[in-house]
């Protein structure tokens, strides 16, 4: 009949319906099967590495395992083994074995500022031969959040210390208490302290005449008119003094000859029996030798002031001192 046919059309188009519903379901059930798989790493090839930390930090299976910044694996297991000690078994994608070096650390970190905690992997030298199967990490013990409150805390406490010595340090300088506050408090400190600074001023001023004059007579013994220069420049000067230097000197020897010729000539003359007993009657020879001894003796005196003026003389004293030197040598 009609309405059996319209009933089993009817059934037909829900069967349809029926069959579509169930295969979009299946589709987006394994869709989402390996969505999550790739996300957990289920069908990935992965190796097994460990790591023991003192604190877990609230590690659980299933958080991420980071390396370089980019998830590598999840934590498959965490276990305590002895007071104080955890032991957390990673699964690494075995693709990435080699970048994971044997001497790299693991540390528990955390995925953002408030994230999940999670493994970070750091380190590792480039020599170092990439992890195998069952290796273990060297564990980096990371700061426990209540470490850092704690620590915080302290911070907090010793600023609100120093906070209250500063308004106490304040409180004495407004009142005139301790040095600075004298300093700040006592115009009398202030004015003496001016009266310093105007004199370190005018010692500062009078310095600097005297390094000017300094620079005027530095400037006059340097230029070329000037004695020094000569000295130190000229050859022909130096030559020169050199000469007049043995010259006074062969003039002081010859003196010191003369002198010990004419006592030499005094003492034979009071001697009696001599010469000046047959001359005695001849009154013009007896003025003529008064006047030559006159004579040598104040050329003797003249000589000795010149000798001395020499000596005391800023350019030839260097050179009696070096002839004093040597004649005390020499009679040693």
């Amino acid at each position: 009949s009609i309405t059996t046919l319209n009933y089993m059309a009817n059934e037909n188009k829900n069967r349809v319906k029926l069959g579509i519903f169930v295969t979009v379901a299946i589709i987006f059930i394994t869709i989402g099967v390996f969505s999550i798989g790739n996300k957990s790493k289920l069908f990935v090839s992965t190796i097994t590495i460990h790591a023991e930390f003192n604190d877990a930090g609230g590690l659980m299976g299933g958080n991420n395992v980071q390396f370089s910044g980019v998830k590598v694996g999840t934590v498959k297991k965490v276990t305590i083994i002895a007071e104080n000690q955890v032991s957390v078994e990673m699964a690494v994608e075995e693709r990435l074995k080699d970048f994971i070096k044997k001497d790299a650390n693991a540390k528990i970190g955390s995925d953002g500022l408030i994230g999940n905690t999670i493994v970070v992997i750091t380190g590792g030298s480039a020599s170092s031969p990439g992890v195998d199967e069952g290796d273990f990490l060297t564990a980096i013990q990371s700061v426990d959040t209540e470490d850092m409150l704690a620590t915080l805390q302290k911070n907090n406490e010793n600023l609100v210390g120093i906070t209250e010595q500063l308004g106490v340090l304040l409180e004495g300088l407004n009142k005139g208490e301790g040095t600075l506050g004298k300093l700040f408090k006592d115009t009398s400190l202030y004015t003496n302290l001016n009266q310093t600074v105007d004199g370190l001023d005018d010692v500062r001023k009078s310095s600097l005449g005297v390094l000017s004059e300094m620079q005027k007579l530095t400037k006059k013994l340097n230029s070329e008119d000037g004695l020094v220069h000569a000295l130190f420049e000229d050859e022909s000067m130096v030559v020169s003094l050199k000469a007049t230097l043995a010259n006074l000197e062969k003039t002081a020897n010859q003196a010191d000859a003369i002198t010990a010729d004419v006592k030499l000539l005094t003492e034979k003359l009071n001697q009696e029996n001599n010469a000046l007993d047959l001359l005695s009657n001849d009154p013009e020879f007896a003025e003529s030798l008064r006047s030559m001894m006159q004579y040598l003796e104040s050329s003797s005196v003249k000589l000795d002031e010149n000798m001395k003026a020499l000596q005391s003389n800023f350019f030839f004293r260097g050179y009696f001192k070096k002839q004093e030197k040597e004649a005390k040598k020499a009679d040693n």
